[in-house]
């Protein structure tokens, strides 16, 4: 994208794409690889059909099956993956190698989802040469900014497609926008070679991971099991068993096709928005939060209400389990497509299992074995005749049993944290690696620590 173009879906990616496959960089890989006896587990439509319709979760958003996570939590994590990962090559169906598809998304904890290709060229985003990136003011709310189709200009297209994750990608703009203000009444945060704009980029960055680390990935993967992988190991800021990060970073499928989907079992059937909207549904009817548009009049989020802030009382994420609320099983057509509706391609459980098809994920059976971990037995997964179970039923299964789905079980957190803590640790410019021992201070927090809420 030009100076002075219009940012059309899909055009920031394709000139990323063109980047990544020069430089050879950014394509997705396997933590387990497929040789000797070591098999893909082959998902037929049946099978993925057969589970989907298992996983239907009745009655929608009953209490009894919460999780203890505010709901905010199920956004951020999603944001988190818009970050990291996007496969716009593989087809449902077909089976590719996974190493031939290239991750439009830099896999790293860079918000490339909100600073696209930076200010000199993906200039519909920012504001001006102020380094500043654009916030749309109407109606008395802010929303992201939008071209003459109502389409948001941001980094990733994802980021509008339900008004949580568009609101969400609305904190970080503006976000960067207040620390660009910090680094600007105190130039002397710029390390050496950096302008306003790129030390302001730095240090949102940062709060972005140590949000990530320090908060996020505790409350989903169990505190233990993160503080065994991120503490140093030598010459090492972090100790993983099987992402082996110091040889090359990449997107691993067995995280991206199916332990990280684990985010889907979280969502809601509804939400309270605000005051005067306490009961907004996910998908379904005019007023539901269905993004890829302006953002409807009274749809400000009140983020008390998805995060415990100053005393609220949040909603909180359907427990991480095998079942997903019934608008993720019909999805509208602005996230799947016309020709999907009524389809079980408009089922995400189906989608997610037959993706892991396509890509050739192994059982996670095989991958428990990988990892290390007791397998769960044929009765704990209860699979319809029994077998091999497909990764992403095995990790929600797993969660069920083993925390009542109030966090990842064994498997679905040693590889959500060993992912985590290799692309932060092989990624040069992260906190992690470049400066260790740092930690937010003032103005962003007066505890030497900061969470997603603030």
């Amino acid at each position: 994208m030009g100076k002075g173009k219009k940012v059309k879906h899909g055009e920031l990616d394709k000139k990323m794409t063109k980047a990544m496959v020069d430089d050879g960089q950014h394509r997705f890989g396997r933590l387990v690889d497929i040789k000797g006896n070591v098999k893909s587990l082959p998902v037929s439509e049946q099978l993925a059909a057969t589970l989907a319709a298992a996983m239907t979760e009745t009655p929608a958003d009953d209490a009894a099956h919460d999780s203890a996570i505010p709901a905010g939590y199920t956004f951020f994590g999603q944001f988190i993956d818009h970050d990291l990962t996007l496969d716009e090559t593989s087809i449902l169906g077909s089976t590719l190698d996974p190493t031939t598809v290239v991750d439009i998304r830099t896999p790293l904890f860079d918000l490339d989802c909100v600073y696209g290709l930076g200010p000199q060229d993906s200039t519909d985003i920012y504001d001006g040469t102020s380094g500043r990136l654009r916030i749309h003011h109407h109606d008395n709310a802010d929303d992201l900014p939008r071209d003459d189709e109502g389409l948001a200009l941001i980094g990733d297209p994802r980021n509008d497609e339900n008004t949580a994750i568009s609101q969400l990608q609305l904190a970080f703009l503006k976000l960067h926008n207040a620390v660009l203000d910090h680094v600007l009444a105190k130039p002397q945060l710029k390390l050496s070679g950096e302008n306003d704009f790129t030390a302001a980029q730095r240090l949102t960055r940062w709060l972005y991971q140590w949000a990530v680390v320090h908060d996020f990935l505790p409350r989903v993967a169990g505190p233990g099991v993160v503080d065994d992988i991120f503490r140093r190991h030598g010459n090492r800021p972090v100790r993983t068993k099987v992402f082996d990060w110091k040889k090359r970073i990449f997107m691993p499928v067995e995280f991206s096709v199916a332990a990280y989907r684990f985010g889907h079992s979280m969502v809601r059937a509804s939400y309270p928005l605000n005051a005067a909207k306490p009961n907004v549904p996910f998908f379904g009817g005019a007023e539901d939060m269905q993004g890829f548009r302006p953002l409807p009049a009274g749809h400000t989020i009140e983020w008390g209400h998805f995060f415990l802030i100053n005393g609220s009382s949040p909603v909180m994420s359907r427990a991480i389990d095998s079942h997903l609320v019934p608008p993720l099983h019909t999805l509208p057509a602005s996230v799947v497509g016309a020709d999907a509706v009524g389809t079980g391609l408009a089922n995400l459980a189906q989608r997610n299992l037959m993706r892991g098809h396509t890509l050739g994920l192994p059982s996670g059976q095989v991958v428990a074995k990988k990892f290390g971990v007791r397998a769960l037995s044929p009765s704990e997964l209860a699979l319809p005749g029994g077998g091999e179970a497909p990764l992403f039923w095995y990790v929600l299964k797993e969660a069920e049993i083993q925390t009542g789905g109030q966090r990842l079980g064994d498997l679905g957190s040693r590889i959500i944290a060993e992912v985590f803590a290799g692309l932060l640790a092989g990624d040069p410019n992260s906190y992690l690696h470049a400066t260790p021992a740092w930690t937010p201070g003032s103005p962003f927090t007066t505890t030497g620590t900061v969470t997603v809420p603030d």
